[in-house]
């Protein structure tokens, strides 16, 4: 009898049965991926290696989810029509306010350069919007409609209004500076790049249908807006998931977003380090249009077939086509990277991983 009794407490301290058939489990080394050991909230003890691992697999995880969900693709085209109209609304600025029309004032220009700014940082805070209400906060679950997402993000257009007239300003005045300090740095690299291979040197002029003297005026205007708005965007990258995710009010939005950055800053720095990398290894590429416009002679058939021909101008054109549609890529993966991020330092774990998977059991 003392037997049995002392097998039956083994049995029931232990929670095996005899009558239960034998279960095949998977080796515990297995159950413990390295990639889900978040949250992104470092001790003291973590170090650079280990923010710039956590970097990489939130990037690799970020393009992963949009390889998977396509249609956040969405997000990219209308991130594509903001850019258009700052890039129209510059070419319309400048023809007006250059000889012959000179039909606004310099002050003018200003107020009008701000509305632009104000109604481009607008429209991106609501397409941010958007892609984070579409996407849930796990991965596994099914994420709402695109257009049910925007039409989320609309119930906080006031909240965005004050937001975008904070960034407006900034912005704007950042631009102002830009312009008044006479800075050619910007203006030398776009100029160098193969923007005016695309309109032929021969259209020159200060008439609405000039086009390299307007068209360089605004991809210059628009690229050097589009790098002001990225660079307060990434300081200021979790306003906008605190006000739609938590609709808290916008000045605790932005103390919680200085919070946050202040958590992940390195894992942040890893993801733009990666992504302007791809931008620049590929804006590169345009410096061999500068190569074989310099080496081809003038006089040469090729030069006369391929050049005067448009040949020159429809390959700068489909460079520019495919160097604008990378830029768009990259707007939506860093669009997912915010989101899964914020996931990852709010709730301790990477989207897509059960909560309490890979954790240590705290169990008495």
């Amino acid at each position: 009898m003392r037997l049995a009794q002392l097998s039956e407490i083994i049995q029931r301290r232990m929670g095996w049965c005899p009558n239960t058939g034998m279960v095949r489990a998977a080796p515990s080394v297995l159950s413990m991926p390295l990639g889900v050991m978040l949250p992104l909230e470092p001790d003291g003890s973590a170090g650079g290696s280990g923010r710039i691992g956590r970097g990489i697999e939130v990037l690799s995880g970020s393009i992963k989810t949009l390889n998977k969900e396509k249609r956040l693709l969405w997000f990219s085209v209308l991130t594509g029509l903001v850019i258009a109209f700052m890039f129209m609304a510059q070419y319309a600025l400048h023809v007006l306010g250059s000889y012959p029309y000179e039909m606004i004032s310099s002050t003018l220009g200003v107020v009008l350069t701000f509305c632009i700014e104000l109604i481009s940082v607008f429209c991106i805070c609501l397409i941010l919007a958007g892609l984070f209400l579409s996407r849930p906060a796990d991965p596994v679950d099914a994420g709402v409609s695109i257009r049910l997402g925007l039409s989320k993000a609309t119930t906080h257009a006031r909240a965005f209004v004050c937001w975008s007239g904070i960034m407006a300003v900034l912005g704007t005045s950042v631009y102002l500076l830009i312009v008044s300090t006479g800075d050619l740095t910007i203006q030398s690299l776009i100029t160098r790049f193969p923007f005016g291979y695309i309109v032929t040197p021969e259209i020159y002029g200060s008439g609405p249908i000039a086009g390299l003297f307007h068209i360089q005026y605004a991809s210059l205007a628009t690229i050097q807006m589009m790098i002001i708005n990225v660079a307060l965007f990434i300081l200021t990258a979790f306003v906008i998931p605190v006000l739609v995710l938590e609709k808290k009010p916008l000045w605790a939005a932005i103390g919680e977003s200085t919070r946050l950055m202040k958590k992940i800053w390195g894992e942040m720095l890893v993801c733009i380090l990666l992504l302007g990398m791809v931008i620049t290894g590929f804006s590169l590429i345009s410096g061999i249009f500068q190569v074989i416009f310099s080496a081809v002679l003038l006089d040469s058939p090729f030069w006369y077939e391929f050049y005067y021909k448009g040949g020159w101008s429809a390959v700068a054109a489909l460079y520019m086509a495919a160097w604008f549609t990378l830029i768009l890529i990259i707007t939506t993966i860093s669009g997912i990277v915010i989101r899964n991020i914020y996931t990852c330092t709010t709730s301790g774990r990477m989207p897509g991983v059960p909560e309490g998977y890979g954790r240590k059991e705290t169990s008495g």
